[in-house]
């Protein structure tokens, strides 16, 4: 049965079969269409399903998230508001502490007063015996006048006598006040530094009412009523009073002087504060200063009153003995401070604990002189020594990158440190040869033995190594494992040196015996000659090893391609030997071979040239030279190159007083003395004599803010440690530079005439191969 189509009549003709085929076909076709459009609108809409299922089940898990973060949110807000009442109880206990301190206060200004009146009771009664002393004195005889100074003087010695030891305990008496009054200062430093706004309030009203500078005064009044009472209870005036006496009323009036002192001191700065505005400030350190080394001044007066002079120690033997152990104890226990810093620094890292935030704050990254183009990327040297390599390379590129016209640029260290180690490995073969005949326990053996091809170096040798070899881009002799992470191919390299050591020794032993017939010269040339040629063979297997390890490094003759994009963006291509691109893109004004090394050595005369003794990488290379002048001399050659447009390579002791972290070095950045109540009074010179220091690391200065004078406050150093400090960068104290920085590097041009005569007049001093300042950087 045909099924009709629109329009259509009712009857089929029996000649439209055909017609009605295709019809068919037509409508089956259309019913397939229609399913395959249907089956793609069920697809679609499954697949709007699920993805509405999914995007639900992402709200709820949101959901489920905000909700944990803000329970999170709200236990830290009740966290914070009990400790808000924790403070608030802790800043009313505060108020009850200070309210105490001010009972206190107030009672020693009534014992003060007390005091005082005392003295002045006294003081009229000795007056007035004195005046009826003068009048007996007028009236009797000058017989009978001997006769009493006699027997004054008598009894005057037999007196003193016996007060001796009440001298003694009145003397010790004064001494734990003192500790007492300093006890007291110690805990409103605590107080200081966890309440300072509250703290220097109380200070402020303590200051209105003139106790803060009083303590001396509190003392000093005590003491000096002491000696009047004594003297007043003496009943004799003789006209010679013994030395005792003499000194007694010395130090009375040492006293006298010393309380005149503080109460003007006290009026200066009262009429200084009367003078300036209400709302400055009270500089509370400087009063604790001023204070504290007035307490010095009492304890050197008191000192002066010893009686016996007791030098025993506690320990004849020299043992550590435990009675001082416990006395050691108790001192500590007294200390404040010592208790605080045992609270804290026992379970934090104490360069963390006792940062300074002053030093912090005033050690910012800002220079008013600085180089007008930044090389870029920081550089890093990794788990290397190879600071020398990076110092001197990026100097380099300072002026490569800019002729270059490239933005990103490094040369490559590797190259250089694959040289070294090959130079430096036949420079300790050679001197093994020369000094053969020294035993092997000798200083110099032992010394040679401990490091031969250690990482460091310094700028002669740099500059040996870049005009024997040239050098490279990065990417002609990228990094390798072993020039990041030197140490296990340097102890290979060791122990191999040290075999072919021990086995030229042998060698040469033995060339000996066979050549005894041939006169000195002769023979002393054939086993030279014969040792060096066993010596090739040793670098031999030391060069297969640094190519294993390092990789296969251009040769210096060799042409190399280095291609680029220029800032631009345009390509750029380099073709040529490593020694003929770095005299290419080298500062041919200043260049690094034409530079020579400035050095602070306050050991040794000043201006005057050194040398290290057999210190080189390279053999019959360049020598290792110093001239040696005062740090002034230093820091004026690095400015004179940073205004020249030149970066500064220089030498210093890193790890002294710096934080890599925050890119700082000064010796005001570790609250060292005041944490553990000591002294650090080593002078540079005293440093390199005792082995405390010497030259550690080596990196390029590239900016300085000088004051209103033109004086230096803080040098910005590119260092070659990555992304540390700030971007790269460190921050170095006009300080940190004075104590802790040996060497700077200065082009002949800019250097001062004077240093450059002493430096061609050669002839160099020598320091000794294990002196400090022949460590490599």
């Amino acid at each position: 049965m045909n099924r009709l189509l629109p329009g259509s009549t009712s009857q089929a003709h029996p000649g439209n079969k055909t017609s009605d085929r295709d019809q068919g076909t037509f409508f089956l076709q259309q019913a397939h269409q229609m399913y395959r459009e249907s089956h793609v609108l069920r697809e679609t809409l499954n697949a709007e399903r699920l993805s509405r299922a999914r995007e639900r089940e992402q709200a709820r898990e949101r959901i489920l998230e905000l909700e944990e973060k803000l329970a999170v949110r709200s236990s830290e807000n009740a966290s914070l508001e009990e400790k808000l009442v924790a403070a608030v109880d802790t800043e009313v206990s505060l108020g009850k502490v200070i309210a105490a301190k001010d009972a206190e206060i107030t009672a020693k200004d009534a014992e003060i007063n007390d005091l005082r009146e005392v003295v002045d009771v006294q003081t009229n009664e000795l007056a007035k015996a004195m005046a009826a002393h003068t009048v007996q004195q007028q009236i009797a005889s000058p017989t009978e006048a001997v006769s009493i100074g006699q027997r004054i003087e008598a009894q005057w010695t037999v007196r003193m006598a016996e007060k001796e030891q009440a001298w003694i305990l009145e003397k010790t008496a004064m001494e734990m006040r003192l500790s007492s009054l300093e006890a007291e200062l110690a805990k409103a430093e605590e107080i200081q530094q966890a309440y300072p706004e509250i703290f220097d309030a109380f200070i402020q009203m303590e200051e209105e009412r003139g106790v803060a500078d009083s303590c001396l005064f509190v003392v000093a009044t005590a003491f000096v009523a002491v000696i009047a009472i004594r003297l007043l209870k003496s009943s004799y005036k003789p006209r010679s009073p013994p030395q005792s006496l003499s000194t007694l009323l010395s130090y009375l009036y040492l006293l006298l002087s010393l309380c005149s002192y503080s109460e003007l001191d006290m009026g200066v700065q009262q009429s200084k504060q009367s003078n300036s505005q209400s709302s400055t400030p009270i500089q509370s350190v400087d009063e604790k200063v001023a204070l504290r080394e007035d307490q010095a001044t009492l304890v050197g007066a008191l000192q002066r009153f010893s009686v016996s002079d007791d030098t025993e120690p506690a320990s004849a033997d020299g043992t550590v003995n435990y009675q001082e152990l416990k006395k050691w104890e108790e001192d500590a226990i007294k200390d404040p401070k010592t208790s605080v810093s045992r609270a804290v620094l026992d379970h934090v890292d104490m360069t963390t604990a006792l940062l300074s935030r002053s030093a912090r704050v005033a050690d910012t990254h800002v220079f008013n002189l600085k180089l007008d183009y930044e090389t870029s990327p920081i550089t890093n040297q990794l788990s290397s020594g190879r600071c020398w390599l990076f110092a001197s390379t990026n100097v380099i590129r300072y002026d490569a990158a800019q002729k270059l016209k490239i933005k990103d640029f490094q040369l490559s260290q590797s190259y250089l440190f694959f040289y070294d180690k090959l130079e430096k490995s036949n420079h300790f073969l050679e001197l093994s040869i020369e000094h053969v005949d020294l035993p092997l326990d000798s200083r110099l053996i032992t010394h040679l033995n401990s490091d031969p091809i250690g990482d460091g170096g310094q700028l002669d040798m740099a500059v040996n190594l870049i005009e024997r070899y040239g050098v490279v881009p990065q990417s002609v002799y990228p990094e390798a494992y072993s020039s990041s992470y030197s140490s296990r191919m340097d102890r290979l390299i060791t122990n191999r040196l040290r075999e072919f050591s021990l086995a030229l020794r042998v060698l040469v032993t033995e060339l000996r015996e066979q050549h005894s017939d041939l006169d000195e010269e002769h023979r002393t040339a054939r086993i030279i000659a014969a040792a060096r040629k066993q010596k090739e063979a040793y670098l031999a297997e030391i060069y297969r090893i640094l190519c294993i390890t390092l990789g296969v490094p251009p040769k210096p003759t060799d042409k190399f391609t280095f291609e680029y994009y220029d800032v631009d963006g345009k390509f750029n291509s380099y073709s040529g030997t490593p020694l003929e691109f770095y005299k290419k893109y080298r500062n041919d004004k200043y260049s690094l071979s034409d530079s020579f090394s400035l050095v602070n050595d306050p050991r040794n005369p000043y201006e005057t040239l050194f040398t290290v003794d057999k210190l080189n990488n390279v053999w019959g290379g360049r020598p290792v030279l110093y001239v040696n002048t005062s740090s002034d001399e230093l820091k004026q050659a690095v400015i004179t190159s940073v205004k020249a447009g030149h970066p500064v390579f220089f030498g210093c002791d890193v790890g002294q007083f710096s934080n890599s972290s925050l890119g700082i070095m000064d010796t005001a950045l570790y609250e060292y003395e005041s944490a553990f109540n000591i002294k650090l009074k080593l002078t540079k010179a005293q440093r390199l004599q005792t082995g405390e220091s010497s030259m550690t690391h080596a990196m390029v200065i590239t900016a300085v803010h000088l004051d209103a004078e033109g004086k230096p406050v803080r040098y910005r150093v590119e260092n070659s440690w990555g992304l540390v400090g700030d971007k790269g960068y460190f921050v170095m104290s006009d300080k940190w530079f004075d104590e802790f920085v040996y060497q700077v590097v200065i082009p002949r041009k800019l250097a001062k005439p004077d240093h450059v005569k002493i430096l061609d007049a050669g002839n160099p001093r020598l320091y000794a191969p294990w002196d400090p300042m022949g460590t490599l950087a």
